[in-house]
């Protein structure tokens, strides 16, 4: 249809044509000839008019048509039933087929039957909405194509009232096959990365397992001919093997620390500890060492840092000994300093390893923190190590609360700084690690000082012949009467036959192992003569939760391998005087 202003544009047109044909001046006859003409003119103009626009019309039809039908996204015309009123190409290859085949027929055929009821509810959400209060709901759905293959898709959705007024949902749906197939991707890659992760956490478990139970017998062992008569060339040899076992021991800990780190399952203590003991037990520890080199050591303590602070002095020990063993590797002449003083701008403790060794490249300063890096990575390098011992100590830095960091100069030297928040400690003492030296008649008299007259009886769960043999040995030595067995079985036996004052219960056994023996005996499962013996773990499981675990099982105590005379004694002591205690 022509509008007013447009016919009007007409008349004017065909009245200027008419009066060119010089036909307005005649008589009323001649009058009503000029209309006539004039009308006629306006009569073929509008329908050359009306001619053009249904030609415009069916050209703008036919781009529509051919914009919808070769869209790359699918189009659906939807009755508020959920029939297909019309789709594109798209959409006809989305479903599997060749041609628009599937106008009239419920889209619900073509969905996954885990969608259908989420298809009903977006189509319901659709017209809900209105002209004046649209809605756009979106929905992803699994299309069961009618080529056999299974398509995803998003759906995205609005409301319209056609020219007739029907109601109709406007449906565009967008193939995102390739970005669900890379999410199952994504997910199975995820589940296998976690499943590595267990078994890595597995593999390390075992392997701790393995190496500190062997390891137990060499230092165990070393340190009872320690406590024998020697001659001073036989304790200085066993003295290096015992530090070398526990060199041996560190690289071990500091792959299982590397693992708790991963798992964010390390443990960091907090006590009060002294800093001059903590210097001077790494003085002691690397002066040897020093001295081989003919590298001066020196220990510098700032006045104004109190003496005893609060922290988790086992962790600043480890750390402090990678920075020392590293500055003492790598130093051939000069010397190396290790200072400890406040920052009271910052609140914060700094301790610092100085050294006048090679210095590190810039090249490499980029990679020293990354785990099983060294800035000598060639075959011929000089010095050894497993390339952890920085990674972690920076790893560890962090969760004291604070930072390692490092200044260098290539030829001149290196300084790692360690810091951490200062937080004065209560007077307390520090612990401290030493070589094994001989026992004296009074340490001796004191390991036993605790005992009643009549002789404590111990049963020793212990499945490897020689950690029973260390384990009888520190006992009997101490005064107490030792029984030892091989697996929990054997366990549950002899407490149900006879009265022991404690058992000390390996965890790995063969058969019923010492988690299940220990249930067994506080479940009351077993007519055991007391099921509130007390049982310590000792163990070479030292993984993260492996102590929560065993003390839920029931067990009063915990007893990590590689274990100590005094460790096991202590422990023990300890054990035995709660149960005076409550006795």
């Amino acid at each position: 249809m022509l509008s007013e202003e447009r016919k009007r544009e007409i008349r004017a047109r065909a009245e200027e044509r008419a009066g060119n044909e010089d036909l307005a001046g005649q008589q009323a006859n001649d009058r009503l000839i000029y209309e006539l003409r004039v009308h006629q003119i306006e009569l073929e103009m509008q329908n050359d008019e009306l001619l053009r626009s249904e030609s415009d019309l069916e050209a703008a039809r036919e781009r529509y048509q051919l914009l919808f039908d070769r869209a790359p996204v699918a189009y659906l015309v939807l009755s508020p039933e959920g029939v297909i009123r019309e789709m594109n190409d798209a959409a006809a290859r989305l479903f599997g087929s060749s041609g628009k085949v599937l106008v009239g027929k419920p889209m619900v055929v073509f969905i996954d039957p885990a969608f259908h009821t989420p298809l009903f509810e977006h189509l319901r959400a659709v017209f809900r909405g209105s002209e004046s209060n649209p809605q756009n709901p979106r929905l992803e759905i699994e299309i069961a194509a009618r080529d056999g293959n299974r398509r995803w898709g998003r759906a995205e959705s609005r409301f319209e009232a056609n020219r007739a007024g029907e109601h109709q949902c406007l449906m565009a749906i967008t193939d995102i096959t390739e970005r669900r197939l890379m999410e199952d991707d994504l997910r199975v890659a995820k589940e296998e990365a976690v499943a590595a992760n267990a078994a890595k956490s597995t593999f390390l478990a075992n392997m701790s397992h393995e190496i500190r139970t062997p390891m137990n017998g060499v230092l165990a062992l070393t340190e009872l001919v320690l406590d024998t008569e020697l001659d001073a060339e036989q304790r200085e040899y066993l003295q290096k093997v015992y530090s070398s076992a526990r060199s041996l021991l560190a690289i071990i800990d500091d792959i299982l620390d590397l693992s708790k780190i991963e798992a964010n399952k390390l443990a960091i203590d907090t006590e009060t500890f002294d800093t001059d003991e903590l210097l001077g037990a790494i003085r002691d520890l690397f002066q040897q060492l020093a001295d081989a080199k003919s590298v001066e050591l020196h220990i510098e303590r700032s006045d104004t840092l109190p003496r005893l602070i609060e922290g988790d002095r086992n962790r600043t020990r480890q750390i402090l000994v990678n920075l020392v063993s590293n500055a003492v590797k790598f130093t051939e002449e000069g010397s190396i300093s290790i200072r400890a003083r406040p920052d009271n701008t910052r609140a914060e403790v700094i301790f610092e390893v100085v050294d006048t060794g090679p210095g590190i490249d810039e090249a490499d300063r980029e990679r020293i923190f990354e785990s099983f890096t060294q800035a000598d990575g060639s075959l011929s390098r000089r010095y050894g190590g497993a390339g952890l011992g920085l990674s972690i100590s920076r790893q560890l830095a962090r969760r004291l609360g604070g930072n390692l960091t490092f200044e260098s100069t290539p030829g001149a030297g290196s300084l790692f700084r360690l810091t951490f928040p200062l937080v004065e400690g209560n007077p307390g003492d520090g612990g401290g690690e030493a070589l094994p030296q001989q026992r004296t008649t009074g340490q001796e008299e004191e390991n036993t000082a605790n005992l009643s007259a009549a002789p404590r009886h111990i049963l020793v769960a212990e499945d490897n012949a020689i950690n029973a043999l260390v384990l009888r040995k520190i006992l009997e030595k101490s005064g107490y009467l030792v029984e030892t067995v091989r697996s929990g079985t054997a366990v549950i036996e002899h407490l149900v036959e006879r009265d022991f004052d404690a058992v000390l219960m390996d965890i790995s056994m063969p058969g019923m192992d010492g988690i299940a023996a220990t249930r067994e005996v506080r479940g009351g499962r077993a007519a055991v003569k007391n099921p509130s013996i007390p049982i310590v773990a000792i163990t070479a499981h030292a993984m993260a939760g492996d102590q929560e675990r065993f003390i839920e099982a029931g067990m009063n105590g915990y007893i990590a391998k590689p274990f100590t005379q005094d460790t096991v004694l202590a422990r023990i002591h300890e054990i035995f005087g709660a149960a005076d205690q409550t006795g």
